[in-house]
């Protein structure tokens, strides 16, 4: 569908321009985290709730995309898909647009596909600290953790152990 080319038009022009902006902001212990996940590969959230307790975190949102328009999700599972970007460009609706407004510690980006919704998504969050897998862009994360999204509990052991490292 047309619609569908200009919004992927609009993404990726964004994304482009985030990419060239510079982002500050100081490590320190996070406090808060997002984690951008698949929501077409991911089938529970229970890992989330298992990183917040390993990392001793307190504020924790996630935010899936999806290639699917036609798959209904909870408010708990809230998901972005190209239904939410407006034809002309933009966020359709407040509840997504509040995932892009505060500023957060730790951003985890869980996904190993690119495509420029989740580019977008990726690159529009602040975060502090933005922790990634090596197969996404170099400008998605300030730090990579080689590890695959199978490997959930190592993948977390290893961002644990470089937070202690980089914090201290």
């Amino acid at each position: 569908m047309i619609f569908n080319v200009f919004k992927r038009l609009w993404l990726r022009k964004q994304t482009g321009i985030l990419m060239q902006k510079e982002r500050t902001g100081v490590i320190k212990k996070p406090q808060s985290m997002i984690v951008v996940y698949d929501a077409d590969q991911e089938k529970s959230l229970d890992f989330i709730e298992q990183w917040r307790s390993y990392l001793d975190i307190e504020r924790v949102q996630w935010l899936g995309f999806s290639k699917n328009d036609k798959k209904d999700f909870t408010i708990d599972n809230q998901c972005v898909t190209l239904k939410n970007i407006k034809w002309f460009g933009g966020l359709k609706t407040e509840e997504i647009q509040e995932f892009f407004q505060p500023d957060y510690d730790l951003q985890i980006n869980f996904f190993d596909t690119v495509s420029p919704l989740n580019s977008y998504i990726a690159t529009a969050i602040n975060a502090s600290l933005k922790v990634g897998l090596p197969e996404q862009h170099e400008a998605f994360y300030d730090l990579a953790i080689d590890a695959s999204l199978e490997q959930k509990i190592i993948f977390i052991q290893e961002l644990k152990k470089y937070l202690n490292i980089i914090i201290k």
